[in-house]
């Protein structure tokens, strides 16, 4: 079954700073279908690539630091900061990225 690969080029140069049409494509697949379609791959891919380096299971000595600070933080906000000692201390990194919803408690955290 041959494939018809040729295209016909248009006439127009394009005009600096103006952006093209998009062509149509018959091709199309929202992001929630693509995530909903390869997102087992794409998670796998990543995890392989960039290995997490917290796992949930924070150690004994960072446990007692965190619970011994005056203002307690919730779970979820000591698992950032489990995380975050694992990747600076333990990974030897210079920098963590802690990303959040306004009031979810980013600058307590970073106190931490």
């Amino acid at each position: 079954m041959p494939v018809d690969l040729d295209t016909t080029a248009s006439n127009a140069a394009p005009v600096p700073g103006e952006l093209l049409e998009a062509e149509s494509s018959p091709l199309t697949l929202s992001l929630q279908d693509f995530v909903g379609e390869f997102g087992d791959e794409l998670l796998d891919s990543l995890n392989r690539a960039n290995p997490p380096v917290y796992t949930g299971q924070a150690q004994a000595q960072r446990q007692l630091v965190v619970a011994s600070l005056k203002r307690k933080l919730f779970q979820a906000q000591a698992d950032v900061v489990h995380a975050a000692a694992e990747l600076l201390v333990d990974q030897g990194e210079r920098a963590a990225i802690v990303n959040g919803e306004m009031g979810c408690g980013k600058v307590r955290r970073i106190g931490a």
